[in-house]
């Protein structure tokens, strides 16, 4: 009897698990994990660069990124913290960027 394939652990950027198989001996798929290569931490890494927060992608990135850190005690509480604040009032400014989306679905006004 075969072995059932393993998934992918990943998530898609609306946030859904991926589903696809993943590399043998490994967590990811292919997509997946070159993209973990690329944004990925390494342990032994001293500095932790932040990504420009232009985006949600970027900005959740980030914060995953700090969660880590925090888990690996490599970043104290209170700089997470600090983090997580800093975060947040980027995606608050990148909210006011964007044209929301319920002013767009309303009618206008004929006048």
């Amino acid at each position: 009897m075969s072995r059932p394939v393993p998934l992918c652990q990943g998530f898609k950027d609306d946030g859904s698990k991926c589903g696809s198989p993943a590399l043998r001996g490994h967590q990811l798929c292919y997509f997946h994990n070159r993209r973990a290569m690329h944004h990925s931490i390494s342990p032994n890494h001293p500095i932790y660069t932040v990504p420009p927060l232009t985006n949600v992608r970027n900005i959740r990135k980030a914060t995953e990124n700090a969660l880590r850190l925090l888990q690996q005690e490599r970043l104290s509480k209170q700089q997470v913290a600090i983090m997580l604040r800093g975060l947040r009032i980027a995606m608050d400014g990148l909210a006011k960027l964007q044209p929301s989306r319920k002013r767009r679905s309303q009618p206008r006004n004929p006048a």
